[in-house]
């Protein structure tokens, strides 16, 4: 099967608690003054912990959204300065499973997302900690409508996963120099398509933050599952098979 997926997502890294509406009450602004405080004296758990306990109180989407950009400080990823333009254009994809083997087959949808990585290099690659508060500000904005949120939430998303890409590319490419077997490649196959379904989550975040891209994005996420679901035709032997 040949595929051709062209994937436009522009996104725009933002901080939209800094331009508040004139109705946003004084109290949350005077709240919320006090965590940012704590955010440009460097003291990023201190200001999760306050956001946290405020969120308990006034979950409105702006106290979210300040919880979110603490994490994404801690994580040294200045949100409110950084503003970053994500085109994906022309990423090409032309496979079919069924005439390759097990290990081709792995290497095809490795590739795939390769094209990805690549065409968010300019972007820092997360790891670590600094992934794992990237994670937990996309749980505080999980759900969320608003296009402000799913901006920020899209962006964030895209941050996390180039940095899984980056590390699971480096991995198979230790195992690629050794003797390859089934056994070995299946995680990393299932892996893959795993990232997939994050990039399909990530047109609906798109999609919300600018509904004018509803056309892209449903292409996108078209072909991002037909691709997988030609990967999940692939059969897997019972027993261990070495290439």
């Amino acid at each position: 099967m040949t595929v051709l997926v062209r994937f436009s997502l522009i996104v725009a890294i933002f901080f939209v608690v800094s331009c508040q509406s004139k109705e946003e009450p004084t109290s949350r602004k005077h709240q919320l003054s006090k965590g940012f405080v704590l955010l440009d004296q460097g003291r990023y758990s201190e200001a999760i912990l306050y956001f946290e306990n405020l969120a308990k109180k006034d979950p409105h989407f702006h106290v979210r959204l300040a919880l979110a950009s603490a994490y994404s400080a801690r994580a040294q990823i200045d949100t409110k300065k950084l503003i970053s333009v994500v085109a994906l254009t022309e990423i090409s994809l032309e496979k079919d499973f069924a005439k390759t083997n097990l290990e081709q087959s792995t290497v095809q949808v490795l590739q795939a997302l390769e094209e990805f990585h690549t065409a968010w290099s300019m972007l820092p690659v997360l790891s670590g900690s600094a992934r794992d508060d990237i994670r937990k500000a996309l749980v505080v904005l999980k759900d969320d409508p608003k296009p402000s949120v799913r901006l920020y939430s899209a962006a964030l998303r895209i941050l996390q996963i180039n940095g899984v890409i980056a590390e699971g590319l480096d991995q198979f490419t230790v195992l690629n120099t050794k003797k390859t077997c089934s056994k070995n490649l299946k995680p990393y196959f299932d892996w893959s398509l795993r990232i997939f379904d994050e990039l399909i989550i990530l047109t609906h975040d798109i999609e919300l933050a600018r509904p004018e891209n509803h056309k892209a994005c449903a292409d996108a996420r078209a072909r991002l599952a037909s691709i997988k679901n030609e990967a999940l035709k692939v059969s897997w032997p019972k027993d261990n098979q070495c290439f």
